[in-house]
């Protein structure tokens, strides 16, 4: 599919040694469906060659070369995001744990003013129904 796509291109372009590699990949496995079939019908008796096309198989793991490039950029920023992420959640815990007595001391004094002073409209207009 790739050979009717790229037609020209996919001797000649940028990635023509990857292109040239699947190619041999696929022939390959070609070659053992065939001596499969074959076997199996009883008509070729040389195992031989059938372990050599297995071995040539294993080739195939050299493609994973080609997807571990990419996939060390993905690495990275997936552990960039983590870091990140970890580090959100301790300033989360350290803004609440500023937040939360800043927060009880500033309701403690306006209800001591309330207390002391009486109910001033500014007040309510601001801390609205917390002395109710």
């Amino acid at each position: 599919l790739r050979l009717i796509a790229y037609q020209r291109e996919f001797c000649c372009g940028a990635d023509w040694g990857w292109n040239l590699f699947d190619a041999t990949i696929v022939a390959v496995a070609s070659v053992e469906e065939i001596m499969k079939l074959l076997s199996t019908r009883k008509l070729d008796s040389n195992m031989a060659s059938l372990r050599l096309v297995r071995i040539l198989k294993i080739t195939r793991v050299i493609r994973v070369v080609r997807i571990v490039r990419m996939l060390r950029d993905v690495r990275i920023m997936f552990v960039s995001i983590m870091a990140t992420v970890r580090m959100l959640c301790w300033s989360i815990v350290c803004v609440v744990l500023i937040m939360s007595p800043v927060a009880a001391y500033i309701a403690t004094a306006a209800s001591e003013y309330v207390a002391m002073e009486g109910e001033d409209p500014e007040v309510a207009e601001y801390f609205g129904s917390m002395f109710r």
